[in-house]
C-alpha cells in the first residue's frame, strides 16, 4: 500500500473561517433595477425578465411625509409576459406600479411628470447608496437613495379607456383589489404613504 501524500493548504482564508467580505466598487454600474427590489416577486409574478425603465410613463412623484422616501408611480415598458386571466378578459394592456427609495437625499426637480416618457437610470454609490436619475422631455430628477427598492400597487388597466387616472384598475394585491376600483384620490395615506 502507498502512503497518502498531505496536500499543501490552498491560499486565501484560512481554513474553517470565510474569507472577510470585500467593499461594493463603486467602478461597477448595476446591471438592471430588478437587481435592487427587495421584493421581486411582485413582478416576476406577471414578468418572465422585468423590463428595464426605459420610456416609461411616469404618472407621479410622491413625496412622504414620514420620512426621507420618494415614490415613483408609474407604468411598465410593456405588458405582462403571464397576465392573470381576469386582467387578459378585461382588454388590460398597461401595468402601473410604485417604486419607493427610502433615505433619500440631495433631490433636484424640474418639471413636472405628467405621464411623460422617462428613462431612469442609476450608479452606487458608497455606502451602500446609489445616484438616480430620470429623464424625459420638460422632466428632470436626480436624488440619492439606500441601494433597496419596494415595489408596491401593481396594478393592470386598457389604456384605450381614455384618462389613465380614471381608468378601471384590476389590483395584484387581494387588499388593493377588495378596497379600490381605480386609482384612489392622493390624500388615500394607505395608497400613497405606505408600501
Amino acid at each position: 500500500m502507498r502512503p497518502c501524500k498531505a496536500r499543501a493548504p490552498s491560499r486565501g482564508a484560512p481554513l474553517g473561517r470565510a474569507a472577510p467580505p470585500t467593499p461594493r466598487s463603486t467602478d461597477i454600474a448595476i446591471a438592471t433595477w430588478d437587481t435592487l427590489v427587495s421584493n421581486p416577486e411582485l413582478l416576476t409574478r406577471y414578468y418572465t425578465s422585468i423590463p428595464p425603465l426605459e420610456q416609461v410613463p411616469l404618472r407621479s412623484v410622491h413625496l412622504s411625509p414620514y420620512g426621507p422616501t420618494l415614490k415613483l408611480r408609474l407604468d411598465l415598458p410593456r405588458f405582462a409576459d403571464t397576465a392573470p386571466q381576469e386582467w387578459v378578459d378585461a382588454g388590460c394592456d398597461r401595468v402601473e406600479c410604485q417604486v419607493s427609495f427610502v433615505a433619500t437625499g440631495e433631490l433636484r426637480m424640474r418639471g413636472l411628470p405628467a405621464g411623460r416618457r422617462t428613462d431612469m437610470t442609476h450608479a452606487p454609490l458608497d455606502h451602500r447608496r446609489l445616484r438616480v436619475s430620470l429623464r424625459g422631455e420638460g422632466f428632470e430628477l436626480d436624488f440619492t437613495c439606500a441601494d433597496s427598492l419596494l415595489v408596491s400597487h401593481v396594478n393592470a388597466y386598457r389604456s384605450g379607456d381614455g384618462d389613465p387616472y380614471r381608468a378601471r384598475r384590476r389590483f395584484g394585491s387581494r387588499v388593493d383589489q377588495l378596497r379600490y376600483t381605480a386609482l384612489p384620490d392622493t390624500t388615500v395615506k394607505p395608497f400613497y404613504d405606505y408600501p
